[in-house]
């Protein structure tokens, strides 16, 4: 698998496992455990997605498909406006 594929997958993995996040603490509500797992889950998924995107960027510096890494990059850095808006929902509603 290559690395553009692999960077793709880990965001769309991160996507989803953050929205599972963001809408089970919304059905479960204030009374929970998830606020913390849900912090260390953006801790985690952001150092993991940093180390993709540098990854990409090596790529995109030797001259690699460079369509293919920009279209990574912007399915990797779409995730940051989506869990800014989750983060703000969250911090509304709880």
């Amino acid at each position: 698998m290559n690395r553009f594929k692999s960077s793709s997958i880990l965001a769309v993995i991160s996507f989803g496992i953050g929205t599972i996040l963001f809408i089970s603490q919304l059905i479960i509500g204030k009374f929970s455990n998830l606020l913390f797992i849900g912090y260390i889950y953006v801790i985690i998924a952001i150092i993991i997605n940093l180390l993709a995107v540098i990854a990409l960027v090596f790529s995109f510096a030797k001259n690699y498909n460079k369509k293919d890494a920009l279209r990574c990059f912007g399915v990797i850095l779409i995730n940051i406006p989506i869990a800014y808006l989750y983060f703000l929902i969250i911090i509304q509603l709880f």
